[in-house]
């Protein structure tokens, strides 16, 4: 039963962090949490209780951001990926699993830019996108998020500086929009939001680099697309 309880902390972590109240989100978490590790320590393989934790760490990740507190969102986002892992170490095929990994990365990679470890935030995306591009091969869906992840990677290495590693990201984005337009029904919006955010990245990158007539060329490339998905 400790485990159902665990979980049942969980959405009620998720709720209140979602809510603005970080007060209950951390004293709920961090009671579940604590739970949840002595039940991991008795029954290692507890999915329940360990797919709790996750969600609750992934979650507290989350508040300390809001709060802006870097550091403390820095280990509450190492404790979801530990947990996250182990998880896919169960189930390595589970895309949903290889998804929940590249969202804790994604967390520990904001916290980390956000205290100037510019670099190390870069390798902690890159990482989240290898785990998004094992997810990918599931349903369109994570193809999208895998265009998503690429998005924000590059747009991530553009801050940093780095233009020369976007030519080689936008190119998979533009591969990735191939197999999702080739795969989905005539009628999805998949394609379109993934070709906007393939034609986004160069265009903030012209904007980064003081080229205001090639972002209002690209810009203008993109409303239609967004305009037709959102119909």
């Amino acid at each position: 039963m400790a485990d159902r309880y665990v979980e049942a902390a969980a959405w009620i972590v998720q709720a209140s962090a979602g809510g603005g109240d970080s007060e209950t989100a951390r004293s709920v978490g961090a009671d579940a949490d604590a739970l949840a590790n002595k039940i991991l320590e008795l029954r290692p393989a507890d999915k329940m209780a360990l797919y709790g934790q996750a969600v609750i760490l992934s979650n507290l990740t989350a508040v300390a951001t809001d709060d802006m507190r870097p550091l403390e969102a820095i280990e509450m986002s190492r404790g979801a990926i530990a947990a996250q892992k182990k998880l896919v170490a169960f189930d390595p095929g589970n895309t949903v699993a290889r998804n929940n990994v590249a969202a804790a990365l994604s967390g520990l990679s904001d916290a980390q830019w956000s205290v100037g470890r510019i670099q190390d935030s870069i390798r902690t995306w890159e990482e989240a996108v290898d785990s998004m591009r094992l997810a990918a091969k599931g349903a369109a869906g994570f193809k999208l998020g895998k265009v998503q992840y690429l998005w924000l990677l590059g747009k991530r290495r553009a801050e940093a500086g780095e233009y020369a590693a976007i030519p080689k990201i936008s190119q998979e984005m533009v591969e990735t929009t191939r197999i999702i337009r080739a795969n989905v029904p005539k009628e999805s919006t998949l394609p379109l939001w993934a070709q906007s955010a393939t034609i986004g990245l160069p265009s903030m990158v012209a904007l980064m680099r003081n080229d205001p007539q090639e972002t209002l060329r690209l810009a203008r490339e993109m409303l239609p697309l967004i305009e037709s998905a959102t119909v």
